[in-house]
């Protein structure tokens, strides 16, 4: 098997004119740094009701002067173009981490500078992000690793394999960690992320005492202890295949299989559940928006759905694969938030592109038929990432 680099073209626009504008006026306007074509609705003293061209009326907004400019100036950028900020292309080049083994796990780290992969022959790799080189590996077990995470700083490195190892590793020089803490309790580790802001690791896993619960715990890695248990119940109701923690690191959302399938959303803070989503199939993905006010879902439905967090509703609804054993393993948000990756199994390609406002797939990228099992964006949201 092997990772795949696809290159995503990227437009910048950062003249901002400052005039008055009316009704029906034809704007560019800013959203999230970048600039979209769009229409003046309503002005309300000094700020202006827009809406975006080609997006449905949920996406309707009011904004100041600032975010806005003439249609007719330089550097405009359309959202259907085929070279616009959302997204890749058709038009691509790729890379490969030339190795045989299947890749469980996959996180972008160190500002965007290295990827670290979990892999099912028991080890983690650090690839430079650049040019997917090896930069760094660690033997891990001699069973799968199927999962892995890299903490905010750098400072450490946590692995889990099918057969409970759970280890964490300390840097101790450039590119050098060496092992910091093992724990013995855990029968096997599914997931595990640490938080963007702190050093606490959330742990997907079942424990050695009765190995047909799930466990959820938060571990403080710095004192090698756990915080807090977040779920602890029977997996005929709990399986938890993905987890995604917010921006700020506030909260943390599950995606769920078994008897109550759906999404679970935990504050981090007072390790109390906030918000149950259920659904009708089992959730096997799910990803914050960059501002954690979104979040995107997928599974054993065969689609990718947007969810409104403010009121539990579902923006939009789009198909992954429709094969009788397609699903959606990966999500990932551009962090442009312009544009939402995903992979899986199925018997499509393994990457599909959607447009963030409307849902429809922009592009569908590699060959048919890998597996993907984990997905990630470049830091400056021009590069996707899949292992497979």
């Amino acid at each position: 098997m092997k990772f795949k680099l696809l290159f995503i073209f990227l437009l910048i626009s950062t003249a901002l004119f400052s005039q008055n504008y009316h009704v029906n006026d034809a704007v560019n306007i800013e959203w999230n740094g970048k600039w979209f074509p769009g229409k003046i609705l309503e002005v309300q003293n000094d700020k202006y009701k827009i809406t975006y061209d080609g997006y449905g009326a949920e996406w309707n907004e009011t904004v100041t002067v600032s975010r806005l400019k003439p249609l007719n100036t330089n550097n405009n950028e359309n959202p259907n173009s085929s070279q616009n900020p959302e997204g890749p292309t058709e038009s691509i080049n790729e890379a490969s981490f030339k190795g045989v083994e299947t890749i469980w796990d996959l996180q972008s780290c160190d500002n965007g500078k290295y990827l670290i992969a979990a892999s099912a022959y028991g080890r983690l790799i650090l690839l430079n992000s650049s040019d997917l080189s090896l930069a760094m590996e660690i033997k891990v077990s001699t069973n799968p690793v199927f999962s892995v995470s890299m903490s905010f700083d750098g400072k450490y490195i946590a692995a889990g394999d099918a057969s409970g190892k759970f280890i964490i590793y300390k840097k101790s020089g450039e590119l050098t960690y060496s092992e910091y803490f093992q724990f013995y309790d855990y029968f096997s580790v599914g997931k595990m992320k640490f938080s963007p802001t702190s050093n606490d690791l959330i742990v997907s896993a079942a424990p050695k005492k009765d190995y047909k619960n799930q466990l959820i715990d938060v571990w403080n890695i710095g004192e090698k202890k756990i915080k807090f248990n977040l779920i602890s119940g029977q997996m005929s109701d709990y399986v938890i295949d993905g987890l995604s923690i917010s921006k700020d690191g506030s909260k943390v959302a599950m995606a769920n299989s078994n008897q109550k399938k759906g999404i679970l959303i935990y504050d981090l803070k007072t390790g109390k559940q906030t918000m149950q989503i259920d659904t009708k199939s089992d959730v096997s993905a799910v990803a914050f928006s960059p501002d954690g006010g979104i979040l995107a879902s997928g599974g054993t439905d065969k689609s990718i759905t947007l969810w409104n967090l403010s009121n539990k509703t579902k923006i939009w609804t789009s198909k992954w694969n429709e094969g009788d054993e397609d699903y959606v393993y990966g999500i990932a948000f551009a962090p442009n938030g312009l544009t939402i990756a995903a992979c899986g199994k199925g018997s499509g390609n393994p990457i599909k592109v959607y447009n963030l406002a409307s849902g429809k797939i922009k592009c569908e990228l590699g060959k048919s038929n890998p597996g993907g099992n984990a997905i990630c964006y470049s830091s400056n949201s021009s590069k996707i990432y899949v292992g497979l």
